[in-house]
């Protein structure tokens, strides 16, 4: 990609950050890696699909990848659910900027789903990039692991919950503070799983 000159000082510092960028379209492989170079960007990679993204992302740290939501061989969405659940992913936490070309509310939400950080339509331009940079920068949203919440929740109200509250209140005729009590038991089995689920993330333990 052609060499630009870095644009005017900028309020971030990116001379020592690691960007990934992945795209299936050399013209916006271009794009990008001029407009993180123009911003002071030093340490750019530039991907061509999403395997070669996810190899990438393997084999060592990076603090921003960029990627659009149709790459091909693995797309953009399945490319950061992977990362993010992969305990073994250096990059699990790493900040993410999807790109795409159709800004539908299901992208969005797809993009959210998987773990994406941001979303932003093309085409794209200095300033989109530089706003959600210092956006990231000062607002660093964790990823939400949504199936698992998901997971934790049916397992705590209905495997769990349910069946105490069923048993208590008609089986041992204890009437609503039976229910109760179920509930209560529902919400303590899904609290620790999140919990359990939060430090494994946090400490990169095996699922």
């Amino acid at each position: 990609p052609p060499q630009q000159q870095p644009m005017t000082k900028p309020a971030l510092n990116l001379q020592s950050l690691r960007f990934l960028v992945a795209d299936g379209n050399s013209y916006f492989q271009s794009i990008l890696y001029g407009i993180l170079h123009a911003l002071g960007a030093q340490h750019i990679a530039v991907t061509g699909n999403g395997d070669e993204a996810l190899a990438h992302s393997r084999a060592g740290v990076t603090d921003l990848l960029i990627c659009d939501w149709n790459l091909p061989q693995l797309d953009g969405f399945d490319l950061v659910r992977r990362i993010r659940e992969d305990n073994h992913n250096p990059n699990r936490h790493t900040p993410v900027i999807v790109l795409t070309s159709h800004a539908r509310a299901q992208n969005v939400e797809r993009a959210r789903d998987c773990g994406a950080n941001l979303v932003l339509a093309k085409p794209i331009s200095p300033k989109m990039i530089y706003d959600r940079l210092l956006w990231i920068a000062e607002d660093p949203r964790p990823f939400v692991l949504t199936r698992a919440t998901f997971a934790g929740n049916l397992v705590g109200h209905y495997l769990v919950g349910l069946p105490i509250s069923l048993g208590l209140c008609f089986g041992a005729g204890m009437g609503a503070p039976g229910l109760w009590w179920g509930l209560s038991a529902g919400l303590t089995a899904t609290a620790i799983y999140l919990v359990v689920r939060f430090v494994r993330s946090t400490t990169g333990s095996p699922r």
